[in-house]
């Protein structure tokens, strides 16, 4: 499937699954080449930037509450003198052009791929075709983020399903790197074992000397999730893993990232205003000994700036190299999988739909 071939569908009402259900009545139709705000960033957001990059926000959310969500991701990300350009694919159906983007991040959602109907919406299957021919042609490079992360496993032929006991997990997660994360070069410096992270924590000011850090076992980021990846796409590699969640981040090949967590939420902002409310204080989500837990985790230091770290290393780095020096996944290799799991799923085979 081709990401012209949706063109003129539109979302129908009705489909809200998730914990953030506020939605639009309606969708305007899917096309491809028009972003709803594009922007030069004038001074840089995260550390270690070393060139300048095209990059597009593919917005999945349609929810009112998160109508600047796709602000998020470029202000965590930018450098000075890359573009931006925010895409609101859930909501008006927009995707880049071919060819426009260096760098494409796919946003959270509340909506949830463990629920079949989920992989038909327009929007989900046009954003499902954008993501296996980026694989195939080896660009534009990809960092997803919670349900980004669960559409690119479901789109080259992983599962999705809910979360283990049905729970949902809203907290500050320690996410568990393994030894293929610390060999991922974007990682080098931050990441310096398996289970082992220098621990250049939020709290710390940016610029100290990580010689006088000492090591943490987990990179700690905020989580919001019902869904998780249940099972990688064929030829994936597991990077990192949580109490909550066995597929914390992965990659494919040397073009592809993609992280349950929120590294770019915040607290106050994100988590108390905009989820606290609707998942504890409204829909009773968590139990009273889960509340205690989430409330306790907001306390311990967070590692999101460190994360954030080397999303961006891994969007501005070469395919070829990432791709090679962990000795599996090449660009090359993941293509292959991008073709097989879009004729999966272009004849029904997907196993993403399945619960």
């Amino acid at each position: 499937m081709s990401m012209a071939a949706s063109a003129g569908c539109r979302v129908p009402a009705g489909h809200a699954g998730g914990v953030l259900a506020e939605m639009t009545d309606d969708a305007a139709p899917l096309t491809i080449g028009t972003p709803s705000n594009t922007s030069a960033a004038v001074s840089p957001a995260s550390p270690a930037a070393r060139r300048k990059l095209r990059c597009a926000v593919l917005h999945l959310e349609d929810s009112l509450k998160w109508a600047d969500g796709g602000n998020l991701y470029r202000d965590a990300l930018q450098a000075a003198e890359d573009e931006w350009a925010i895409y609101e694919t859930a909501r008006e159906g927009t995707l880049p052009p071919p060819g426009s983007c260096d760098v494409c991040i796919l946003s959270g959602s509340h909506y949830n791929l463990s629920a079949p109907e989920t992989a038909e919406i327009p929007f989900v299957a046009a954003t499902s075709a954008f993501v296996r021919e980026a694989v195939e042609r080896g660009s534009p490079r990809i960092a997803a983020f919670c349900f980004g992360a669960q559409l690119v496993a479901h789109a080259l032929g992983g599962r999705v399903g809910r979360n283990p006991g049905n729970v949902f997990v809203l907290k500050a997660e320690d996410i568990i790197p393994g030894p293929a994360f610390a060999a991922l070069p974007a990682a080098s410096g931050v990441v310096v074992g398996a289970g082992a992270v220098v621990d250049d924590h939020d709290d710390v000011a940016p610029g100290t000397p990580t010689s006088t850090l000492g090591t943490s076992p987990c990179l700690r980021i905020l989580v919001s999730h019902g869904d998780c990846v249940e099972t990688l796409p064929p030829g994936a590699t597991h990077l990192a893993g949580s109490p909550s969640c066995t597929n914390e981040v992965f990659r494919v090949g040397g073009t592809v990232i993609a992280m349950q967590s929120h590294p770019e939420f915040d607290l106050d902002h994100c988590i108390k205003t905009k989820i606290w409310p609707a998942v504890v204080e409204e829909r009773k989500r968590l139990t009273e000994e889960q509340v205690a837990d989430s409330l306790a985790s907001f306390e311990k230091p967070r590692h999101s700036r460190a994360m954030l770290q080397i999303v961006r290393r891994f969007l501005e780095g070469d395919a070829t190299e990432e791709g090679s020096s962990t000795g599996d996944g090449t660009a090359t290799g993941a293509a292959a999988v991008a073709a097989d799991a879009g004729q999966a799923c272009c004849s029904g085979g997907s196993a993403a739909g399945s619960s």
